[in-house]
C-alpha cells in the first residue's frame, strides 16, 4: 500500500468517527434541552468510546507519517503539497477538506451544548439560591420573635 493510500484510509476512518461524534452531539443538544440526565450519561459514554477510537486513528496517522520519514508534526496541507509534485492528490485533498468541515461542525455544536449546560446549571443555582433565601414559618407558632434560623438552608455552612 502506498503512503497516499494509507493516509486516505486513515482520513476516511477519522472522518467517519467524527461524523458519528457529531451525530451524538446533535442528540445531546436535544437531551440537554429536555433535561434528560440518564440519556445524557449514555451519550457521554458513547462519546468517550468514539473519542478513544479517534485518538487511536490519530496515533496510527502519526505512525504512518513516521514510517514514511515525514515529521509527525507536519500539517496534512504540507503533506499534500509535497505529494502533489509527484501524484494526483485530489482524493486526499477532498478527505482533508471533509475532515476540516466535520471538525468545525463538531466544535460549533460542542460550544452550543456547553452553553446549554451552563444555562441549565445557572438555572439550578438560581433555584437553590431562591429556596435558600425563603423563610419558613415558625414551627411552633411563637408569635413575634424573629428567628434567623428558620431558613431551609443555612448560608453560614
Amino acid at each position: 500500500m502506498t503512503f497516499q493510500e494509507e493516509l486516505i484510509q486513515l482520513l476516511k476512518a477519522e472522518v467517519q468517527m467524527l461524523k458519528d461524534l457529531l451525530k451524538l452531539s446533535l442528540e445531546k443538544t436535544d437531551v440537554i434541552a429536555n433535561n434528560d440526565v440518564n440519556s445524557l450519561t449514555n451519550i457521554t459514554r458513547k462519546e468517550e468510546i468514539l473519542v478513544e477510537k479517534v485518538v487511536d486513528l490519530e496515533n496510527d496517522r502519526v505512525k504512518v507519517l513516521d514510517s514514511w520519514g515525514i515529521p509527525i508534526d507536519t500539517p496534512i496541507s504540507d503533506v499534500i503539497k509535497k505529494l502533489s509534485e509527484n501524484e494526483n492528490t485530489e482524493q486526499l485533498e477532498k478527505h482533508k477538506e471533509e475532515l476540516q468541515t466535520v471538525m468545525d461542525d463538531l466544535r460549533v455544536r460542542n460550544e452550543e451544548n456547553a452553553k446549554l449546560l451552563q444555562s441549565n446549571l445557572d438555572w439550578v443555582d438560581f433555584n437553590i439560591n431562591l429556596i435558600a433565601s425563603a423563610e419558613t414559618p415558625t414551627p411552633y407558632g411563637q408569635g413575634n420573635e424573629k428567628n434567623e434560623g428558620n431558613k431551609i438552608f443555612d448560608r453560614k455552612v
